[in-house]
């Protein structure tokens, strides 16, 4: 089946009036995303014709910080391993031996006693003038390059099929897992079908906790690893103004509902699906209790479920990038509520259209959000700075 260019479903043959005006609601949302992605990528191209100007209005202009630059009472926020003058993770009082790495957007790799999980990593970082006007490119060097070892990992965990959790995972499977299995849901599943060789992947759709069901879990390592999935969704990727209450737009929020033959070539053709967060339960040594993790590779707001797990909740890992169009504050006060956990790790944080780098110097925030404005609501809410940690790409943590 061919992609670009046509649409993955199916187009019938009539339409009621009904259908009509939800046609034309959705082709005017489509016209304004695209002009909306297109004025930024035209600004992006106008400040990169000049490096002075690049020097400081694009900063303005996009709203973004370098992560050196992300301070609160002039302490630097970010961690960074083997970097000097960076913050230091804070102890951990009982450590369970959980190691996690932060490869950068969402990808993590989540290991105790021996076993360990990937989260969909994405080092290609194409800027917005491939994504907004031209096509996407794959990094399989920088794959090679900063991808750790995945001999201890029997599962990758993917929550929706944007191409900046996708893009990167052909090459990462079949060239360094293809003992692996990636879960998901099925416009990820349909969506790399088109890849060649094509990957181990699992549609658990129909497996995801909701209002109605408990979900199933799955598990890898006999058992010493478990996940499940959970209904959730993905905020705006865009708004004019970028607050709450401006325009807001999201990108191909439809699912490819049908195996393709080869992989898309624009960024709109890969297509959201239905957005999963996912429980994450380790389990270490005789004795030990599980230590579980809360997943969400897109920030949303949990305001229709109740705790997603069959136990406490040690370390929540959550989006920063958009959290401003729903809502910091209300963002983090539903965390807290519904989980109450113990850590917060705060991922995709970082500009993911600037190239990959682990060097925190070479490190922009994601455009229109503010890292530093969600820690202060952080501690607005009541979470300590012990709790929470904003790690640069390659760091590892222990818990």
């Amino acid at each position: 089946m061919s992609f670009d260019g046509q649409s993955a479903g199916k187009i019938e043959p009539s339409e009621t009036a009904g259908q009509r005006r939800f046609s034309d609601a959705e082709g005017l949302r489509i016209v304004l995303l695209i002009l909306m992605t297109k004025c930024l990528t035209i600004c992006s191209l106008l400040l990169m014709a000049s490096s002075a100007v690049q020097a400081g209005l694009s900063e303005l202009l996009l709203q973004r910080q370098w992560a050196s630059d992300l301070r609160l009472e002039g302490y630097r926020l970010v961690t960074a391993d083997g970097h000097s003058g960076y913050r230091a993770q804070p102890d951990v009082a009982a450590a369970a031996g959980v190691h996690v790495t932060y490869l950068g957007t969402g990808g993590l790799l989540i290991e105790r006693d021996g076993a360990a999980i990937l989260t969909a990593p994405y080092f290609a970082n194409n800027s917005l003038f491939r994504v907004g006007l031209w096509r996407l490119a794959p990094a399989n060097h920088l794959v090679d390059q900063y991808l750790p070892d995945l001999d201890l990992v029997q599962a990758i965990l993917v929550g929706h099929a944007h191409y900046d959790h996708l893009l990167d995972l052909p090459y990462v499977w079949s060239s360094h897992g293809q003992h692996t299995r990636i879960f998901g849901n099925r416009s990820m599943r349909n969506l790399l079908h088109g890849a060649h060789p094509q990957p181990a992947t699992v549609d658990v759709e129909a497996d995801r906790r909701t209002a109605a069901s408990p979900g199933v879990y799955q598990e890898s390592h006999g058992g010493k690893i478990r996940f499940l999935p959970i209904a959730s969704s993905h905020a705006p990727n865009v708004a004019l103004p970028p607050r709450p209450w401006g325009l807001k737009a999201m990108v191909s929020p439809w699912a490819v509902e049908e195996p393709l033959d080869h992989l898309p070539g624009r960024s709109r053709h890969w297509r959201l699906g239905e957005t999963l967060a996912w429980v994450i339960e380790l389990h270490g040594p005789a004795g030990s209790r599980p230590f579980r993790i809360y997943y969400q590779d897109a920030a949303h707001i949990p305001e229709d479920w109740q705790h997603p797990g069959d136990g406490e909740i040690d370390l929540v890992i959550l989006t920063v990038a958009s959290t401003n169009l729903i809502g910091q504050p209300r963002f983090i006060e539903r965390i807290d509520e519904v989980l109450a956990p113990r850590h917060w790790m705060l991922i995709h944080w970082e500009d993911f259209f600037h190239t990959y780098s682990q060097d925190p110097a070479q490190i922009f925030s994601v455009p229109y959000t503010n890292p530093v404005d969600f820690v202060r609501h952080l501690r607005d809410a009541g979470i300590r700075d012990q709790q929470w940690v904003l790690p640069a790409p390659g760091t590892s943590l222990r818990y």
